[in-house]
């Protein structure tokens, strides 16, 4: 392999929300597959000690063309051809990742307002220019692939070209999971100390990912406090609710939660909340957690996300509680690794949370490994890896210069009215 380019939204570094954690990981697992890997990421990163391998630096308009010019590929998300939009006339095979959701997050978190509809508009003209563009397109499940199969039709990039080159379309759309590392973490004895009010004996319930808006911590909260008027050994731990990128901070689903635990658990006893946990930490949290838990609310967003922070619980070998929905959720529910609940059912999840603890070890190491095996990250990057060891140009995007960002695609032409009226003629004919 040669080197490549990835293009990161977010922040990469010790502390990392997980954008900066998909493309560190998927960094390491190209060049141990014989990449050099460059990140340019969002201001305040860089790379993480004892990994050399991989080279992070501050994405800038001048920098990134520099050694965009000087790679075989280059691997882009969300807005990265707007704000550095001579990428698309570079003639590189472009890698597009599509495995975050990002419009359905988006309706969710603004809902009916104006920057709603401006965040929709927005939101649309950058997936389309990825689509327009992207030579090699990854998501995260098979769910997403049937999403993204669909807006690739209407893009225009699934025809006779596309088609010949690749009949399943595995040539032109792979599923590059979010993945998990090779090695179950070790044991931190020392962190529960250097958290203040987190004790010795608390059975800790760990909510190991951010407080975006798409997610449900009130009912976590209120199941922990109730549970705390019939025992005192219940502790909720929230692992991240200020983003370590400073242009996020600390959304409003996070203070509200803050909010909410100050009235039902006033003296902070049962209900812990950190600004951030450092990357190398999190593997430690949850070996000392008898739960991990993820709930979200209703919404379109949870039928196609992926929820990345519950592969940590498939890592440390711990069990989770989970709103039902979401792919990966309901897939470790069926394996009997986590416990399904109906969306803000404050009950059921106090009632979950008490029936894990009890059978925390009741599932066999052996389990875990096997449902585990696919998402490993060395595993889950093969697509990308296959393509990237003989990168290429989509079959229906001309080689050479790409004009006005590749709005274009060669081989769509459009529809003339009389071929039109020709094939709709013959329908019609077909059905009589």
């Amino acid at each position: 392999m040669s080197d490549i380019l990835i293009l990161a939204n977010d922040v990469v570094g010790p502390r990392m929300a997980g954008p900066g954690v998909r493309y560190w990981e998927i960094g390491r697992a190209l060049a141990r597959a014989g990449c050099g890997v460059t990140i340019a990421a969002a201001a305040g990163s860089a790379a993480i000690d004892g990994e050399p391998s991989v080279t992070v630096v501050v994405a800038d308009q001048a920098s990134v063309m520099e050694r965009a010019s000087r790679v075989v590929s280059v691997i882009v998300t969300g807005g990265a051809l707007r704000e550095h939009s001579s990428l698309a006339s570079l003639d590189i095979p472009i890698v597009v990742d599509l495995y975050d959701p990002f419009l359905f997050e988006n309706l969710h978190r603004f809902g009916l307002t104006p920057d709603g509809w401006h965040s929709l508009a927005d939101g649309r003209d950058a997936l389309n220019g990825l689509l327009a563009r992207g030579d090699f397109f990854l998501c995260a499940s098979d769910r997403q692939r049937d999403l993204y199969l669909g807006m690739l039709v209407a893009a225009g990039r699934i025809n006779p070209a596309t088609y010949a080159d690749s009949p399943t379309l595995e040539r032109l759309i792979g599923i590059v999971p979010f993945g998990l590392p090779p090695t179950a973490p070790e044991r931190i004895p020392e962190l529960r100390s250097s958290v203040p009010g987190i004790r010795d004996d608390s059975r800790l319930i760990v909510w190991n990912g951010g407080l975006w808006d798409w997610f449900d911590p009130d009912t976590a909260i209120r199941a922990v406090a109730s549970l705390a008027r019939e025992r005192n050994d219940v502790q909720l731990l929230f692992l991240g609710t200020r983003h370590p990128n400073p242009a996020v901070g600390e959304p409003e689903r996070g203070r509200q939660a803050r909010q909410l635990a100050r009235e039902l658990d006033p003296d902070g006893r049962a209900i812990v909340f950190r600004d951030w946990t450092p990357y190398d930490e999190r593997g430690g949290w949850l070996r000392e957690a008898s739960a991990a838990i993820a709930l979200h609310a209703d919404g379109i967003e949870t039928r196609y996300a992926w929820r990345t922070r519950l592969l940590d619980c498939l890592w440390a070998h711990v069990p989770a509680i989970v709103s039902q929905g979401d792919a990966l959720g309901d897939a470790m529910s069926s394996a009997g690794l986590a416990r399904s609940v109906l969306v803000g059912d404050v009950v059921g999840t106090a009632e979950a949370i008490v029936a894990t603890i009890a059978e925390r070890d009741a599932v066999f190491p052996e389990q875990w490994d096997a449902f585990a095996a696919p998402f490993r990250w060395d595993r889950a990057v093969g697509p990308l890896a296959a393509f990237l060891r003989n990168p290429r140009r989509a079959a229906d995007l001309p080689v050479g210069a790409m004009p006005d960002g590749a709005r274009t695609p060669r081989a769509v032409e459009r529809t003339r009215p009389n071929r039109l009226a020709r094939v709709l003629s013959g329908l019609t004919r077909g059905r009589s």
